[in-house]
């Protein structure tokens, strides 16, 4: 907690951003959560989170209705059986957070991760049904952990062709190139910069 604090603390020192992003892995595994939550809003800085969902309840929910700026829920499957088996809930229980959080007045996002696996999935049918305030379409991107790279990654014509077929729910979409760009990212070993894989980096500060 106090090195989350810390961080925390210098990137307020910046004077550069506004919004501080909780994501993962899984940000709700934190045991210390709700204390850097209260640290970043503390600071005066906007405070959302990214989750899979699957330890989002109602109590945290309510508590945090006017801490949290937004809470984005990830789904990349619309098979029960598959979100079960990666951690993640069912879609009649994403549905009902998804309710909760919206009856609380939190801003609703949705984040889909396009791969092979998923590309021809009818994600529309739970976009209707929760009505995010916001939808994002990410095209899967490589790692080098990653195993059998061909049996997940999409081609830039490929994704594309997604993004035609979901382009009537006004969502954005973040395609490789720009992913690898787009975000500042402090990762586990508190480094700070626009590379979360300790690669190539113009910009990569120590925060700790």
């Amino acid at each position: 907690l106090d090195e989350c604090k810390t961080i925390i603390d210098k990137l307020y020192d910046m004077k550069f951003f506004t919004r501080i992003n909780l994501a993962g892995g899984e940000p709700m595994m934190a045991h210390h959560l709700q204390d850097i939550i209260d640290h970043v809003i503390s600071k005066g800085i906007e405070c959302s989170i990214i989750t899979n969902g699957s330890l989002l309840t109602e109590k945290f929910i309510i508590e945090n209705k006017f801490k949290l700026s937004m809470i984005g829920i990830s789904i990349d499957s619309m098979d029960d059986e598959v979100n079960l088996k990666i951690g993640r809930r069912t879609i009649s229980e994403i549905e009902q957070i998804s309710r909760i959080i919206k009856l609380q007045g939190i801003k609703l996002k949705l984040n889909i991760c396009i791969s092979k696996l998923n590309m021809h999935c009818d994600f529309g049918s739970i976009i209707e049904k929760i009505r995010p305030d916001r939808i994002k379409i990410l095209q899967v991107l490589s790692s080098p952990s990653l195993v059998n790279p061909d049996k997940f990654l999409l081609s830039d014509k490929e994704f594309n062709e997604v993004c035609v077929s979901l382009r009537k729910y006004n969502p954005i979409f973040e395609n490789n190139e720009y992913m690898l760009g787009a975000y500042w990212i402090v990762d586990s070993e508190g480094y700070y910069g626009k590379d979360n894989f300790h690669l190539e980096c113009d910009i990569k500060l120590k925060l700790l």
